[in-house]
């Protein structure tokens, strides 16, 4: 094959090469134009969360905070339980200041804190009937809240 005939044939390619460096012109410049989008948006978004962070401290908002990571733990806390007679007469007690806060009388307000206190006996502590310590305390809490 001749010289003449390579480079003839070279010739009809030229065109076909000028579009490809023309196409990959434009690919860097979009690709540019891309990157300096891409810092403008940036730039933008930081401007929003500046004005959302003063809004929500205008507004008392604290949602936004982030909140404490808590872990799993490994074992549970030594805590030493409570006293049987204390948790009775503890939940009596809840009862009968609810019931004067219902506007009920000292002797029903006295029914339903001793239906409570046997009820939380027997479920949770294994007892038949309450104690005197128990009775007592409860007493003393008729007495706090219906003098």
């Amino acid at each position: 094959m001749s010289t003449f005939n390579v480079l003839t044939s070279l010739d009809g390619f030229e065109p076909l090469l000028n579009n490809i460096h023309t196409s990959k012109k434009r690919i860097e410049d979009m690709e540019a134009e891309i990157q300096t989008e891409r810092q403008q948006l940036r730039t933008l978004y930081k401007s929003f969360e500046s004005i959302g962070s003063e809004l929500r401290s205008i507004a008392g908002i604290t949602d936004g905070a982030p909140t404490k990571r808590r872990g799993v733990r490994s074992s549970k806390p030594k805590v030493t339980s409570r006293d049987p007679v204390a948790s009775i007469a503890g939940g009596a007690s809840r009862v009968i200041r609810q019931a004067k806060e219902d506007g009920k009388d000292r002797k029903e307000a006295s029914r339903l804190a001793i239906e409570s206190a046997l009820k939380c006996a027997k479920k949770k502590h294994n007892m038949t009937e309450l104690t005197k310590d128990i009775k007592v305390r409860i007493e003393k809490a008729m007495d706090k809240y219906y003098q």
